[in-house]
């Protein structure tokens, strides 16, 4: 093999692309060589002597020292798509490469992103769907426009690289300070010699939070797990503790921001106070009373109205409690 400089590896890079291309259209042939893309040309076909032979026939043309680099670059691309589909459910071509740019020295484009497009990752759970990455769940179940309206233009959380990546695994999802409150609370007061059921109960209950969350689900779970409960006590204080799990998972509909976060970083601050004269247009309006006895003391035919009106009962709402 003849040695070659960096110029020339670019040339003879795209001399096979066309060479491919042009095999392609005159032949029916399911050689894999005539299925090369750009993604695989640069990357997966890299032998472990950074040379990229490709047989074409009838010549087999060799490519000198392809750099491993754009190896390691598409594979770790590949983990990005993975654990961004994994983390959001859905996530568009361009978002992946925005992140993946965000993270590393190396760049990537959409185009790099969307050859995987046609890439068969299945065994990770992810399809593609209308330019985006799509989790296998969301599909199976025809939620992708559901899921969307859901997300809205929500902004996307984006963990650190090494957290983000822990995502590339399916069964990994964090767990906040609340599960682990959980566990340490069902595994003292219901399960104090068996933490391995304890902890089974409290992934299922965090599962539940992650996807449909019911608190009649929950406790059903409970109940599965023959959990007795001592007291209301003990039922009020599981019930907190599962509303505060749920306020803090991630979940898809928040683009991989919890409910907590949702509300603290982008709804709160927009809320306004009441303003201390009280609300706008009531201004002079009667203030309203407490009426002894609750709401089965009925009020006198010459007593104020108890809708506040201003007005006496007998002028205002005694013919409506009449006819109800």
């Amino acid at each position: 093999m003849l040695p070659v400089n960096e110029d020339l590896k670019v040339v003879l890079s795209w001399c096979v692309l066309i060479w491919i291309w042009r095999g392609r259209n005159k032949s029916q042939s399911p050689n894999p060589a005539y299925q090369l893309n750009r993604r695989r040309l640069l990357g997966e076909l890299v032998d472990c002597n950074d040379t990229l032979q490709l047989w074409i026939k009838p010549c087999q043309v060799t490519i000198i020292h392809i750099p491993s680099e754009g190896a390691e670059i598409m594979e770790l691309l590949k983990q990005y798509i993975i654990a961004l589909t994994n983390l959001y459910g859905i996530v568009a071509i361009e978002q992946v490469a925005e992140i993946y740019n965000q993270q590393n020295e190396d760049r990537v484009n959409d185009d790099d992103v969307a050859d995987y497009l046609d890439e068969d990752l299945s065994t990770s759970h992810v399809y593609d769907y209308d330019e985006h990455f799509v989790h296998e769940s969301v599909i199976e179940v025809d939620e992708f426009d559901a899921l969307m309206d859901k997300k809205g233009d929500k902004p996307h959380y984006i963990p650190e690289k090494d957290e983000l990546l822990k995502y590339a695994d399916a069964r990994y999802y964090e767990k906040p300070k609340q599960y682990h409150d959980l566990f340490k609370y069902v595994k003292r007061s219901f399960l104090p010699s068996d933490a391995g059921k304890a902890e089974m109960l409290c992934d299922i209950v965090i599962g539940t939070c992650r996807s449909d969350f019911d608190i009649q689900k929950v406790f059903h779970y409970f109940g599965v797990f023959e959990i007795e409960f001592k007291n209301e006590t003990q039922i009020n204080e599981v019930l907190q503790m599962v509303m505060e799990l749920a306020n803090n998972v991630r979940l898809w509909e928040n683009n991989g921001h919890t409910p907590h976060e949702i509300f603290e970083k982008f709804e709160k601050p927009n809320l306004r106070p009441l303003p201390a004269a009280g609300l706008p247009g009531i201004a002079g309006e009667p203030k309203l009373s407490v009426m002894h006895g609750g709401a089965s003391e009925k009020a006198g035919r010459n007593d104020p109205c108890p809708c506040g009106s201003g007005k006496k009962y007998k002028k205002c709402c005694i013919d409506k409690e009449r006819g109800n």
